[in-house]
This record gives C-alpha cells, structure tokens and sequence, in this order.
C-alpha cells in the first residue's frame, strides 16, 4: 500500500479498539523496538490514551495513520512527568508498512504540532541496533544526549530536540 493512500490524523474519540488491534498485532521485534505500553496494550489503556487526547483536557498529542479503516501507524508526544514543555516522544509502525516513508510523515505531522501545543524540548529514547529509527530521528533534528541500560536489559540512547 502506498504511503499517499493513508490518512494522518489525530486520534479520535472512537479509536481505542482499532490502536489496541494495532499495538498487539506488532511483531515480537518491531515490540522489542516500540513498547510504550509493554508486551500487550489492555482495553482500557487504549481508552485512557484516547481520553487524554480530548481537545479540552489534553497534554498528550497522538496522531494515527489510518488505512482501510485500521491504524497501521501511531505517534505521540506525552507531557513528561508534569513538565509543562517537555514531551516524550514515541513512533511505531506496522510492519507491513515499514520501509515506505510512514514513519517520517507521522513524525514531520507530530513535529509540526509540538511548537503550537508549547513543547520546547522533545525526549525520546532508541534501542542501540536500531539504526534505521536513530537516522529518521537525526535527520529531524533530534541529538544524542545520553546512553543506559532499559530495564528489559537493552542499551538505548537518549536523544533530545529543543525548539
């Protein structure tokens, strides 16, 4: 499926399910890359991500693209900790749609919002190995700030993008 036949968008009040079908349906690799939720998303962790995105109410910000009426690909920028300014970062894709260009137009739509919501300083953290993934987010502007062990025994880097 081409990139062009995708929609992105915010995540709406209805897609609790299909981002839970989302997540769970991930390869045991792309989770071992992307697991903000850890090993499996529940029901109501999805709909509390939904929640936190009301327009009203919301310090997170989570884009979806959406194809045939599922989420092959999600992206978020999540308050750190009662920071205002500060965010987390986040990008998974399925793998079927990995390799077409998904993973920068999420990242270029959820990067453009940031400014406009008042996020200053963009935080993620990347496994090591996964080199594909640390070159999308340098050629954003991103920068290594650091290096540890996660506790699932990984070496990440830490990488930050200050506006």
């Amino acid at each position: 499926m081409a990139v062009a036949e995708l929609t992105v968008r915010r995540l709406a009040p209805d897609d609790a399910e299909s981002l839970r079908c989302f997540y769970n349906g991930l390869s045991a690799r792309s989770k071992r890359l992307f697991h903000p939720l850890g090993d499996e998303a529940a029901e109501e962790r999805c709909r509390e991500i939904v929640e936190h995105n009301r327009p009203d109410a919301s310090t997170n910000y989570d884009l979806v693209a959406v194809a045939g009426g599922l989420v092959v690909g999600w992206c978020f920028l999540w308050e750190r900790d009662g920071k205002p300014g500060e965010a987390a970062f986040g990008l998974g894709v399925a793998d079927d749609m990995q390799g077409v260009g998904l993973g920068n137009r999420l990242m270029e739509a959820v990067l453009a919002a940031a400014r406009p919501r008042g996020f200053r300083l963009i935080c993620l953290s990347v496994v090591q190995d996964n080199v594909v993934a640390q070159h999308l987010y340098e050629k954003h502007g991103f920068v290594r700030t650091g290096s540890y062990v996660g506790r699932d025994g990984l070496d990440y880097f830490s990488m930050q993008k200050a506006d």
